[in-house]
């Protein structure tokens, strides 16, 4: 976890950007704005396949790579394919509850370049505190066991107590109060982007991530 500012950042700008370009008709900024984030948080690709002529194949490449960001930052080590599928399912229901509304875009005069206001609600109490929880459930596990497990075994039981932390959280997730970000769009031969810094400050508003921040 304590990769996660970085690793999520990278993979992210790497994934949208080569998924926001090849549209032959210039969409409206607000709307493609939109459909990129109903596209890479929720999976709802109609109206960004239609702004952008992406294939749906294209559209559902983008989506699954970024759950699987977000599942990969998680899960350092090897562990059973079920398992994995587990966590990609929690953060597919987590960023389908997402709360967000583009609210206009206003050129830069002079530039071929859009400030977008988004009004987010952030998700908040998927980690806050996560990393302590786990370790005391699992220092538990490990003094209920008979002999002193190897490292397989502690890893094994860790990813599965850290499931079931993040399961249960789900239920008690809250919302803080609305707020505006700007994020900037460029135009480039009939494309759209989001300019990269706009990745990490929706990211940033969507969730929060104090506990992949916390200390040893």
């Amino acid at each position: 976890m304590r990769r996660a500012e970085k690793v999520v950042l990278m993979c992210l700008l790497i994934l949208l950007i080569a998924g926001s370009t090849g549209c032959d008709m210039k969409p409206d900024i607000i709307s493609y704005v939109d459909a990129t984030m109903d596209l890479f948080l929720k999976g709802e690709a109609e109206e960004y396949m239609k702004l952008t002529k992406s294939t749906e194949e294209e559209a559902a490449k983008i989506y699954n790579d970024y759950i699987d960001i977000w599942t990969n930052f998680l899960i350092a080590d090897e562990i059973s394919e079920e398992l994995k599928e587990n966590f990609r399912e929690i953060f597919r229901e987590v960023f389908a509850e997402a709360r967000y509304q583009v609210k206009s875009s206003k050129k830069v005069k002079n530039e071929r370049k859009y400030i977008v206001t988004i009004e987010v609600e952030k998700i908040t109490g998927l980690f806050e505190g996560l990393k302590t929880e786990v370790g005391m459930k699992l220092r538990d596990w490990e003094y209920a066991q008979e002999k002193r497990p190897n490292d397989e075994e502690y890893d094994r039981a860790g990813y599965q107590i850290l499931y079931e932390c993040m399961r249960g959280r789900q239920k008690e997730l809250t919302y803080y109060e609305p707020e505006e970000i700007t994020i900037e769009v460029v135009e480039e031969e009939g494309n759209y982007g989001i300019v990269n810094g706009g990745y990490r400050t929706i990211r940033d508003a969507l969730i929060s991530m104090e506990g992949l921040a916390e200390k040893e």
